[in-house]
């Protein structure tokens, strides 16, 4: 083998080698960009998943929260009663004297219609009007909107005095408490088929 055929010879085997060189190379970066690319992609499902865990324990907090407090009445007039003593004991301690206090009945057009909290509550409302300053209204209504007992106010209009020599602002206001039906436990009550026996065994 001459020398022109010795240079051809390694000449083809450099370029021969830099295309293996350049192809494997090109591989392994298309490779390390994939695994890059899956690393990210796991990462981003990882804290998606962490989120998720994160929201449930934080709903399941809230829901536990609701259960020990969410009012229990065993009837809407029950409930009634006790919304209209939370407003009268909030107007006692404001110095507010209720001009006005009527509970909307279900279903009619004055009711609060909150579609996702009745999907869950019961509901009762009362329509209420004072005439008062307008920090005494501000204080009633502060003591009123009642978040731990599920109280709030739901509908509010204030009107200004209609006298200039009057400081008393005329409000209207729907008050809504949320509360969730539940009956009292009642005893068990006894099968007709043992009653005359244990009827039998009194008269003995």
């Amino acid at each position: 083998m001459n020398s022109r055929e010795s240079f051809l010879l390694r000449l083809f085997g450099g370029l021969l080698f830099a295309v293996v060189l350049f192809f494997g190379v090109r591989a392994g970066l298309s490779r390390w960009m994939s695994l890059r690319e899956g690393t990210v992609r796991m990462r981003g499902e990882v804290e998606a998943l962490q989120s998720l865990l994160n929201d449930r324990v934080r709903l399941e907090g809230q829901h536990e929260w609701v259960e020990a407090h969410l009012p229990r009445h065993a009837s809407r007039q029950e409930a009634s009663a006790g919304l209209l003593a939370l407003v009268e004991a909030a107007a006692n301690g404001s110095s507010v004297k209720l001009a006005k206090r009527e509970l909307i009945a279900p279903g009619s057009p004055g009711e609060s219609d909150d579609s996702d909290a009745s999907a869950y509550f019961d509901q009762t409302t009362v329509q209420v009007a004072v005439d008062a300053s307008e920090q005494d209204v501000v204080d009633w209504l502060h003591r009123v909107q009642s978040p731990e007992h599920f109280c709030g106010v739901t509908r509010l209009v204030l009107e200004p005095p209609t006298d200039p020599a009057s400081a008393a602002l005329h409000c209207e206001a729907e008050i809504t408490l949320y509360y969730r039906v539940e009956s009292p436990a009642r005893e068990p009550a006894v099968p007709d088929l043992v009653k005359p026996q244990l009827t039998q065994e009194a008269g003995n």
